[in-house]
């Protein structure tokens, strides 16, 4: 294990908020973990709008390893708008629940008709011809009533 030379600590303080850890390796001929223990026991910290900055173009558009190409929000239109003529009575029905509750003539359950639980409660569809028809389910209910694991009397 090579030592760290004052001069490498200090282009360390001098630039950990300014460049992203393997830049710093690669400037100071070390591994990242080696500058990530450095800053460590220094006690400097990389400024948290430094590291969302880059965290979200890592994960967005060319940042990404599976980034395709395209324009993001037009193929999330395009996905919901195939989704709804697909599918055009969920979509009523869930708006129907929606616009229900929003508007007072439907309350949000408080705890799942399955399990009793109280966390994560879903509206469930018998059948979306009858949107006022719902089931108060939590999300873990949900999922297993979908996944065919769990059956509804």
């Amino acid at each position: 294990m090579r030592t760290w030379t004052s001069e490498e600590e200090c282009y360390l303080i001098n630039n950990y908020n300014s460049k992203l850890n393997n830049e710093l390796a690669s400037d100071l001929n070390k591994t990242v973990s080696s500058i990530e223990h450095k800053a460590i026991r220094l006690g400097i910290r990389k400024d948290r709008d430094f590291v969302n900055e880059h965290l979200a173009l890592q994960k967005l558009g060319d940042g990404n390893p599976n980034w395709k190409g395209g324009d993001l929000q037009q193929l999330a239109y395009e996905r919901q708008f195939r989704y709804k003529q697909k599918f055009p009575e969920k979509k009523k029905a869930r708006s129907f629940v929606q616009h229900a509750i929003r508007d007072g003539r439907m309350n949000k359950g408080t705890e799942c008709q399955v399990c009793g639980s109280k966390d994560n409660i879903e509206a469930h569809h018998v059948d979306y011809s009858t949107p006022e028809d719902v089931r108060w389910i939590c999300s873990d209910c949900h999922r297993k009533l979908h996944g065919g694991e769990l059956c509804l009397n």
